[in-house]
């Protein structure tokens, strides 16, 4: 006479209660691709609102009180010729021993957008010192790149832009369907897709913060020459 054997109804729960949290795991882990797909669609809006369009909300309170102010002293001192106003803020806003013919050659008509935003946002790395430098780190100093490597950079963003869009849609893929090529079975895993996902987004994330500090330091070395040819 065969034996029979009763399973265990807490086996049945707890196989139940894991098959849930899996279930839950996963529609978080998709919530999360798409979160990051999304999130890749406005880095790309951003950097290009960034480079052709300017927006006063994007600066501090601060930086526009002292954009403001320059502008209206510069204008006076070219209307009037009356240095001692610019002179006075410019040494405020930049500190004393900052010379300032380079704040006025950043303020001129037509180049704020250009030169004064970018001298604004690095002032307390820049270093007049027989010239325009800048301090990156406590005791290091160099002279502003004389190439701008925003050609390089943003063609990178835009690539890993791309992988992510990507990737989100092979994570909609394989729900259905299995990738069957051996070399690429970790595209069957959503967790790693979300992963490979999150570092593209940190890797835009920090290339388009050293991009925007890159340019700024590249039109000041333009603005450094254009001061020392007049």
């Amino acid at each position: 006479m065969l034996a029979t054997f009763a399973i265990d109804p807490r086996v049945d729960r707890a196989k139940a209660g894991f098959e849930r949290v899996h279930a839950m795991l996963s529609i978080l882990i998709y919530v999360l691709i798409y979160a990051g797909v999304t999130l890749a669609l406005y880095q790309v809006y951003d950097i290009h609102y960034n480079l052709n369009f300017d927006d006063e909300d994007t600066r501090s309170r601060t930086e526009n009180e002292e954009l403001e102010a320059l502008s209206r002293e510069a204008k006076a001192y070219e209307e009037t010729g009356e240095s001692a106003g610019f002179v006075q803020a410019a040494h405020r806003i930049f500190g004393r021993s900052f010379d300032y013919r380079i704040a006025l050659a950043a303020f001129r008509e037509g180049t704020q957008k250009t030169y004064a935003e970018p001298l604004l946002r690095r002032k307390r790395h820049v270093v007049s010192d027989g010239g325009l430098k800048v301090r990156h780190l406590a005791s290091w100093t160099t002279r502003p790149p004389g190439k701008d490597i925003r050609g390089v950079l943003l063609p990178v963003i835009i690539v890993n832009c791309l992988l992510v869009l990507f990737l989100g849609g092979l994570s909609v893929y394989t729900i259905a369907y299995e990738v069957p090529m051996k070399a690429l079975q970790w595209a069957n895993d959503e967790s790693i897709l979300m992963v490979i996902i999150g570092v593209l987004l940190l890797m835009n994330f920090a290339a388009s913060k050293f991009d925007i500090y890159m340019h700024d330091l590249y039109q000041l070395g333009k603005l450094s020459e254009r001061l020392r040819s007049s």
